[in-house]
């Protein structure tokens, strides 16, 4: 949680889930006069909106409604998730989806580290053979990156974008995260496909 804004998602859960800028709440427009709740009891704090870009209208709508419950200090970011992709910065899966999801989980790490631990249901296509592995992906499918260094992943998500690929995101804190949140792992054979 911040202390000198909250950044609020206004898209679906579904789309909040699969990828979502860091330190974002989720409450989707359609749910906000409901969800106010979840905003700062402070009128004066930053709100910042977001949604899918500025053909979207989500976030608009959304911070007109925190206007209209006496929010004072409101800001959309116009470009949205997608100017936030193009500009290379990292958006995040939620933990559940990377559970439970029907999405393309991919550990960057070498074969090696597999083995040992791994996010369940993850694939193993090692960071310097990922070029080469990208064909053989669907670009509409929800693909979801981690590793252990942090810059493996964000290469991987640039690589991902310039390619076509049109929902990726990383595992929150990589694999390291994932083991702090005390979130399950697994080992034994690794899966390549």
């Amino acid at each position: 949680d911040r202390d000198d804004f909250v950044l609020i998602d206004s898209r679906s859960k579904l789309q909040y889930s699969r990828s979502h800028l860091p330190s974002a709440i989720s409450i989707p427009s359609c749910a906000m006069r409901d969800r106010l709740d979840l905003l700062p009891e402070k009128k004066g704090r930053l709100l910042v909106f977001y949604c899918g870009g500025p053909s979207c209208g989500q976030s608009t709508l959304a911070s007109a409604t925190a206007a209209h419950a006496g929010y004072k200090n409101i800001k959309v970011m116009l470009a949205g998730i997608a100017g936030w992709a193009e500009a290379g910065y990292p958006t995040y899966a939620d933990d559940d989806l990377v559970i439970d999801g029907d999405i393309v989980l991919i550990d960057l790490r070498p074969a090696r580290k597999d083995t040992v631990q791994r996010i369940a249901g993850s694939v193993s296509i090692p960071f310097a053979s990922l070029a080469d592995r990208m064909d053989n992906i669907s670009k509409k499918a929800p693909i979801i990156v981690y590793s252990d260094n942090i810059s493996e992943s964000l290469a991987a998500l640039d690589s991902f974008r310039s390619a076509g690929f049109t929902t990726v995101s990383m595992v929150e804190g990589n694999f390291q995260g994932w083991k702090e949140r005390n979130r399950a792992i697994t080992s034994g054979p690794i899966v390549t496909e």
